[in-house]
């Protein structure tokens, strides 16, 4: 996964519109990564980083439930589920990073950005941890139990997924990290 972040959606136009990048690194990005489903998402920083060099990071792909709107589903989330979260002591025991991604992207086809997959993606969770025990310890308590329960009342487990993963920070220059106001 690579992250790249925007203060503002004109700074990401200003990238991405640039000719080298747009006729050379894109096509062929799309050729080595043929796979590859750009998520244009607005960042929520729920738990901010204290040091930004976090280890480890449990990713959640979120497809909202049948019925619900991409506005409804992320409104849940991020007003009423990452209180829910927050108000966990085992979030403050083991998690050191708590972001909710937000997708904006386009989800028709032709539109700049588009891809079949990332167009059905309603919102990414990032959650940073000290090391696999701290994951693995985290995921078993209880309180993750009811977090899960309240997540499948927005999020059809059926359709989405989760992994885990190394982070690698190349470049930061957001320092320090604040919480978004919600």
């Amino acid at each position: 996964m690579a992250y790249l972040a925007f203060n503002t959606p004109d700074d990401l136009k200003a990238v991405f519109s640039q000719e080298k990048l747009r006729t050379k690194i894109v096509p062929e990005d799309q050729a080595i990564f043929r796979e590859l489903a750009p998520v244009i998402a607005t960042e929520h920083i729920i738990l901010p980083s204290a040091t930004q060099r976090d280890p480890i990071l449990l990713v959640k792909i979120h497809r909202r439930q049948e019925g619900m709107s991409r506005e409804e589903f992320q409104e849940r989330w991020l007003r009423k589920h990452a209180s829910l979260v927050l108000a966990k002591p085992a979030t403050h025991k083991y998690v050191k990073r708590y972001v909710q991604l937000h997708n904006m992207g386009p989800v028709s086809e032709g539109e700049p950005f588009w891809h079949p997959v990332s167009s059905g993606i309603d919102g990414i969770t990032i959650m940073a941890f000290a090391n696999m025990n701290d994951v693995e310890d985290f995921l078993m308590t209880d309180e993750y139990s009811e977090i899960e329960k309240d997540e499948h009342l927005i999020a059809d487990p059926k359709v989405s997924e989760y992994w885990t993963g190394l982070n690698y920070n190349v470049v930061n220059r957001v320092y320090p990290e604040h919480a978004t106001i919600r």
